[in-house]
């Protein structure tokens, strides 16, 4: 086994009462793939933003290369050679594939002393370092029109280019199908036979099981578990993991009662909902799945008229599919979430129109967030904190609330492959808490849902982030920042992501 490329002795890190770690201890050799497992808020991202340069730990030492660093920024990882490949990938869409990897370090050649960007050196770089994944696109081909497991591809031949020793990866299969799924293990496997470090973070075990040297098991912010490959399966992992075997529960079939929505025009992908059943939409990209859940959200081309409860709707807009009683929950987390505002500012935009006026808004608000956080188990229990600082699997449990309306009756659901790794709720309901028959269903795996895959929506790009502590500046500006995209960069294709 190589020298140890990184890792964190006896870290510790609190957020106020919570502890995030508690002395823990993680290492990652060279020419290693170690992956690292928990539950929700057992500390992953804390871990790995530690590593790369995000959060400071309250007590320990990150090691890169044998030596103790102190990693002020994440400029200061990278310049280590510790890079981090998030699971909402970072890039400016607008941009060409050369021009997104050559971002902050341009090659540039000098004419009469002047520094230029050299575009002809910079295109070059991009065929010779995509070419090495046996990828071979455009590079003057804006990034947007990628699919996202080619983007992940620019984004780690990105990472090779800055010189990277340690590469952590999170969640990286979570949008992806098979077949993009074993192009990227062979790509990893390429980089472990090069000597690069990889750090795996993923709640899929067997991909864990099939890919990890070592994997490290984290539960309620302490290591519960460090397992060699041959050593451990998925059942093994959800022991440790939990503290307790895994069981199979056998869930009873749905009663579906009356229709609650269904089409009125004769086609071939017509949908009928019934109260109390789950409607799953599958198929391959490009074969309109994500059409059927645009028509009922009023994101299609042409008006929609759908029959809902018996009567005729035209469901011509979001706001007229919300009036009906359908809520979304996108396939995207920066589109369902305004990433600088707090927990409690999202998880109550969906509701602000319901609440009360003065200190009996204020206190039924307060009740409320408490209430979905706790229903919700997001962790950890600031509703102060914002949405950003989350890790992956609470954002996606914040911006879940959008279908969990007190008027909704419908609750579509975009690729939920992207769902986080979490203990079993109680199957029990806050008595003061008022949900919408499908979403309360919902836990009990009796909602009424759409799971499609993680293409473009219209609003493909809607991750504004308005300063604006007022709801009604949030909504406005999130409207018309969707209105602006939509007309000066356009549309993408259907299905692409």
């Amino acid at each position: 086994m190589n020298d140890v490329a990184a890792g964190v002795r006896n870290v510790s890190k609190r957020f106020g009462a919570t502890t995030a770690l508690d002395g823990v201890n993680f290492e990652v050799m060279g020419g290693e793939v170690h992956a690292l497992v928990g539950e929700n808020g057992a500390g992953k991202s804390t871990l790995v933003r530690i590593l790369s340069g995000v959060l400071r730990p309250d007590a320990g030492l990150v090691t890169i290369g044998g030596e103790a660093r102190h990693l002020a920024s994440p400029h200061d990882a990278i310049l280590r050679g510790v890079i981090t490949i998030p699971q909402e990938l970072q890039f400016a869409p607008a941009l060409s594939i050369a021009e997104n990897l050559v971002l902050g370090d341009p090659p540039v050649r000098r004419l009469l002393g002047v520094a230029m960007l050299d575009r002809a050196r910079m295109r070059e770089e991009a065929r010779t370092q995509l070419a090495s994944f046996d990828f071979a696109p455009d590079p003057d081909l804006p990034v947007r029109q990628l699919g996202f497991a080619e983007q992940q591809i620019v984004a780690i031949a990105k990472a090779l280019r800055r010189r990277c020793h340690v590469l952590i990866l999170d969640e990286p299969t979570a949008a992806l199908d098979n077949r993009e799924i074993a192009r990227l293990f062979a790509v990893l496997r390429r980089l472990k036979d090069q000597g690069t470090a990889i750090v795996y973070v993923s709640h899929r075990l067997e991909e864990i099981v099939e890919l990890a040297d070592r994997c490290t098991v984290l539960r309620d912010g302490r290591v519960a578990a460090l397992v060699r490959r041959g050593g451990f399966g998925s059942a093994d992992l959800v022991a440790a993991m939990t503290g307790r075997a895994a069981v199979l529960q056998n869930i009873a079939p749905a009663k579906p009662a009356g229709v609650l929505i269904e089409d009125v025009e004769a086609r071939s992908d017509a949908v009928r909902l019934r109260a109390g059943e789950v409607v799953g939409v599958a198929g391959l990209l490009g074969s309109g799945t994500t059409q059927v859940l645009q028509r009922f959200f009023g994101l299609a081309r042409s008006v929609m008229t759908a029959r809902v409860k018996g009567r005729l709707r035209r469901l011509s807009d979001p706001i007229a599919a919300i009036e009906a009683g359908i809520g979304l929950v996108p396939p995207s987390r920066r589109l369902g979430l305004i990433m600088n505002q707090t927990v409690a500012d999202n998880i109550l935009l969906p509701s602000l129109g319901h609440l009360g006026r003065g200190w009996r808004g204020r206190r039924e608000a307060r009740r409320l967030v408490a209430e979905l956080m706790d229903l919700l188990d997001i962790r950890p229990r600031r509703p102060d904190l914002k949405v950003s600082a989350l890790s992956g699997g609470n954002q996606q449990r914040s911006f879940s609330r959008n279908g969990w309306r007190a008027e909704s009756m419908c609750c579509c659901s975009m690729n939920r492959r992207k769902a986080s790794t979490s203990r079993p709720r109680r199957k029990s309901t806050p008595s003061s808490v008022t949900l919408p028959p499908a979403v309360v269903a919902c836990c009990y795996r009796q909602a009424i849902c759409l799971s499609l895959p993680p293409y473009a929506t219209r609003c493909w790009r809607c991750a504004t982030e308005p300063s604006s502590p007022a709801s009604s500046a949030v909504i406005g500006s999130t409207r018309n920042a969707c209105m602006r995209q939509s007309r000066h960069e356009g549309r993408p294709k259907d299905d692409v992501a």
